[in-house]
């Protein structure tokens, strides 16, 4: 699948980003797995919680094979920091269900014309967030537990919105909170990361959060939704 967002009106310059995650997503020789996939089925949504019954069926997942993989684009803008300048942004990103991996590499013009990579990485349990001035100066290498749950977090919030059918599966639990919102929580590799989806009347989402990411202070890394 393959989705294309523009959050801005003017223009945004193509980037090389797509080569960088081939790259990134062939390095742990991914396993890939040709069987068909299982139809999902109004039965396997029936124990659900009721609004995210409604989301499943807004994103036309009954009837459909589950998702094993998806590869998305995205155009846009992207700030370094709260209040900072919007700097046009192209990114890739590619999620694979089984192993639990998430991919995103994203590439940005510093003042117009110093080029930035980002890389946001999930495997076997472990994340890594990393940042690069022309491909060579390093401006940040995060890594460690907060990073580990955190970048699963956002695998599922991902999930959440582009592949919810990725979600029915033993390793992730439904649970409702109100008439309008449910928790989705995943495990993996040890880990375990809640994130709450809340949907309108007809079951498209209005806002997903968790707290299971890290704000990073001076003091160190916070726990924050």
């Amino acid at each position: 699948m393959r989705l294309h967002l523009r959050a801005a009106a003017r223009r945004v310059p193509p980037l090389r980003t797509a080569t960088r995650l081939d790259a990134a997503v062939a390095a742990p020789a991914l396993p890939w797995d040709p069987a068909e996939r299982p139809v999902v089925t109004e039965e396997e949504l029936a124990a659900l919680p009721v609004p995210a019954q409604r989301h499943l069926r807004a994103m036309r997942v009954v009837g459909r094979p589950r998702p094993r993989a998806f590869r998305v684009r995205l155009r846009g803008r992207f700030r370094l920091r709260r209040t900072g300048n919007w700097l046009p942004c192209e990114a890739w990103q590619y999620t694979l269900a089984d192993p639990v991996t998430r991919v995103f590499a994203m590439q940005l013009r510093v003042g117009g014309v110093i080029p930035m990579l980002g890389t946001d990485t999930y495997a076997a349990g472990r994340g890594r967030m990393r940042g690069t001035l022309l491909g060579l100066v390093p401006v940040v290498d995060g890594r460690g537990p907060e990073f580990d749950l955190g970048e699963l977090a956002t695998w599922v919030d991902d999930a959440c919105l582009l592949a919810p059918a990725m979600l029915l599966t033993p390793a992730a639990t439904w649970r409702p909170v109100d008439d309008s919102s449910f928790d989705v929580v995943v495990t993996d590799s040890g880990l375990a990361v809640t994130v709450r989806l809340t949907v309108d009347a007809r079951g498209l989402p209005t806002d997903v959060s968790t707290t299971d990411r890290f704000c990073a202070l001076p003091s160190g890394p916070v726990r924050a939704r």
